[in-house]
């Protein structure tokens, strides 16, 4: 993904952090994501459904952005040894994911941030939306706000099917 900033291009998003830009401003129709297991392999995951939301609170008169991300999936392909008859490892599987959706997002406000400083995930306008005077204080300086704003991201992964999952022999 090409980084502009006003009208200039500034620079472009490798395939991780164009997966995390598109995972925090909600623009996942469907993919397929990786997670280790414990004792090597990996467990495909299936997005069914996606949702986030990019909400802007003010904390000590200077704004934060949170971001909250709802995930739907199912398991896929399964190259590992682990139990899928067992809820723990189930819950396991949920929280590696999330892991892997919220450093996505992590690494990719980080890089923009410091190496760009554009606001290209338009936390400016939640800013605004929520709170049009805040906004009229950091407008002006929005470039310098934006590379030191704090940003919080939550993730939730449900897997809701698993097929016809059967263990190995």
């Amino acid at each position: 993904l090409a980084v502009f900033k006003k009208d200039k291009l500034v620079g472009w998003l490798d395939e991780q952090e164009s997966r995390g830009f598109n995972e925090a401003t909600n623009q996942v129709k469907s993919t397929i994501g990786l997670v280790s297991c414990p004792d090597g392999g990996e467990v495909s995951i299936h997005t069914k459904k996606y949702n986030s939301k990019i909400k802007s609170k003010t904390t000590s008169n200077n704004p934060e952005i949170e971001i909250k991300v709802n995930i739907v999936a199912n398991l896929g392909e399964v190259s590992c040894d682990i139990d899928l008859t067992k809820e723990k490892t189930i819950e396991m599987l949920q929280k590696e994911y999330e892991k892997v959706v919220k450093n996505d997002i992590q690494e990719t406000i980080k890089v923009v941030q410091q190496k760009y400083q554009s606001d290209i995930f338009g936390f400016g306008a939640a800013i605004y939306k929520s709170n049009p005077q805040q906004w009229k204080k950091v407008k002006d300086n929005w470039d310098e706000i934006f590379a030191e704003l704090p940003v919080s991201v939550e993730v939730k992964v449900q897997i809701s099917h698993f097929g016809s999952v059967l263990n190995p022999i």
